[in-house]
């Protein structure tokens, strides 16, 4: 009786999708590189059609917050206006960057810039909203801050810092006044301002005995002084081709200016 062995015959393993895909590369180089050279094509091809915007526009609102103090130091502005202001505009949402400056002579600046994507009429609405809930804390000759949009287009491109062992404070911001000038006559520039500084300020003492014998009140004289502080332009004077401009300087530049200043009580 004739024995049979039989052996155990081996099937090949059925391959997936993917292992096909593989076994046809690897048996196809000329395949893999006509694939790789469509890849990098289509990548170049889709680089150069692809829309593009050098200078995107960003919608990050952002404003300036001005408030006049007349003749309080720059540590009386930084106390009793800049951050009671800081505080109130911190609680408000999608606040991103919060900066203030304080100057000698009355003012506050702070600059608020809220989150991008956040929309520029509810932040300005809402930024109004707590410049009225907050008026209470305004000191008394302070005025009502003044708001201004900025635009992106008002970024400082270049900013310029002076620093000075020899020269007095006074004299470095003289200095950055007369650099100014002569930046604005540069071809192509918008705009020039001078921030920061020593300025000098004329500080004034008031007798409430005199006040009441003159019936004179504070605000009658807060109100004489800016009213006589500044530079006055009349309307423009033609004398045939030629056009001239009369300027009145008012402005309180010593102790003096300010003892011929005339006093009505209103």
């Amino acid at each position: 009786m004739n024995q049979i062995n039989m052996s155990n015959q081996e099937h090949p393993k059925k391959l997936s999708l993917a292992g096909r895909m593989a076994s046809l590369f690897v048996k196809n180089k000329e395949l893999n590189i006509l694939v790789m050279l469509f890849i990098v094509a289509w990548g170049i091809g889709s680089f150069i059609l692809m829309p593009k915007n050098y200078n995107p526009d960003i919608v990050a609102p952002a404003f300036t917050i001005t408030t006049a103090f007349p003749g309080a130091t720059a540590q009386q502005v930084q106390e009793l206006v800049t951050r009671p202001m800081e505080d109130a505009i911190s609680e408000l949402p999608d606040i991103d960057q919060l900066i203030s400056h304080s100057f000698d002579g009355g003012q506050s600046v702070v600059m608020v810039q809220f989150k991008v994507g956040t929309p520029a009429e509810n932040a300005k609405i809402s930024l109004s909203q707590k410049f009225k809930d907050n008026m209470f804390q305004k000191p008394i000759g302070a005025s009502d801050p003044s708001m201004i949009t900025l635009d992106p287009d008002d970024v400082p491109i270049i900013s310029i810092a002076l620093t000075s062992d020899t020269r007095s404070p006074q004299a470095l911001r003289n200095l950055a006044f007369d650099l100014a000038d002569e930046l604005k006559l540069v071809t192509g520039t918008s705009k020039v301002a001078v921030v920061g500084g020593l300025s000098n300020n004329l500080q004034i003492e008031l007798n409430a005995e005199k006040l009441s014998a003159y019936h004179l009140a504070v605000s009658d004289v807060i109100n004489t002084l800016n009213t006589s502080n500044g530079i006055y332009t009349a309307e423009p004077l033609k004398n045939n081709n030629d056009t001239e401009t009369l300027r009145v300087n008012g402005s309180i530049a010593s102790t003096e200016d300010a003892a011929h200043i005339v006093l009505i009580p209103s």
